[in-house]
């Protein structure tokens, strides 16, 4: 998974109760493309990291229960996650 994915679930998971809406991810990482996060946010919501929910002013999204952060892709943590848990 990319590490805009990661960025995304770092975001979700360091908010209070857990639960923000698209925008509230979208201003949250400002140096990213919108249209980039939108799609990390639909590939987690797709994979089952993230649950999506209709509130009346749109979808809060949470995160699944278990959910753990992406890897690599292999199943791996990401190489600076590694370097981080040896420090």
């Amino acid at each position: 998974m990319s590490t805009i994915a990661a960025a995304v679930f770092d975001v979700v998971t360091a908010l209070p109760d857990r639960a923000c809406s698209m925008r509230d991810v979208i201003k949250a990482l400002p140096d990213i493309d919108r249209d980039q996060v939108i799609s990390a946010v639909h590939r987690l919501s797709d994979k089952g990291v993230l649950v999506a929910r209709h509130h009346c002013f749109g979808f809060m999204y949470s995160l699944a229960p278990g959910a753990t952060r992406p890897t690599d892709g292999r199943g791996r943590p990401r190489k600076h996650e590694t370097i981080n848990a040896l420090l």
